[in-house]
């Protein structure tokens, strides 16, 4: 997770003020350079990493990383679901270093896509295919393995339903 900040302290702004500099942002379709001060995303992107956020977003892929606001912080990470609504997409992101899934977000909360990663001096772009593929590389196992974990889930309940009525059918006889 990063905070826009000044001076390293966290800016926390009201989600109107917030709401109008995203506006602002969206509207200029420039970009922004955003410090990074959590872990969330570890080993892609580093505390101390700055992003390079293009406000003009396109077209949404799985694996990408976008920037949305989620209670008074503005987030990083990477988009792990895409779901078409009528009228918009909906997007569930998770952080590379988390091991659960954000809270789906629709695609008209996304404030920007990081473009590059700029570490020590070197800029290193998110747009070539070789990190595009890194990404979505990134997002499908974890797709992957939360279908298999519904299977198991499902899997392990049947079981449990099963041992429990041959237990009730030996306690009763």
């Amino acid at each position: 997770m990063i905070s826009r900040n000044i001076n390293d302290e966290k800016a926390y702004l009201s989600a109107t003020v917030f709401r109008a500099v995203a506006d602002l942002w969206n509207l200029s379709g420039k970009m922004s350079i955003i410090p990074v001060s959590g872990q969330s995303m570890l080993p892609s992107i580093k505390p101390g990493d700055r992003l390079v956020v293009s406000h003009h977003i396109g077209r949404l892929h799985l694996g990408d990383v976008i920037t949305f606001y989620d209670k008074h912080i503005l987030v990083v990470h990477r988009i792990m679901r895409l779901k078409k609504q009528p009228g918009h997409m909906c997007v569930t992101t998770k952080g590379d270093n988390a091991s659960i899934y954000d809270n789906p977000i629709s695609s008209e909360d996304i404030l920007g896509r990081v473009v590059a990663i700029q570490r020590k001096g070197i800029t290193l772009s998110l747009d070539r295919l070789s990190m595009r593929i890194k990404g979505w590389l990134i997002a499908t196992p974890s797709n992957v393995m939360m279908k298999f974990h519904v299977v198991i889930r499902a899997t392990t309940r049947a079981m449990l339903r099963k041992i429990k009525r041959r237990i009730s059918a030996l306690l009763s006889t």
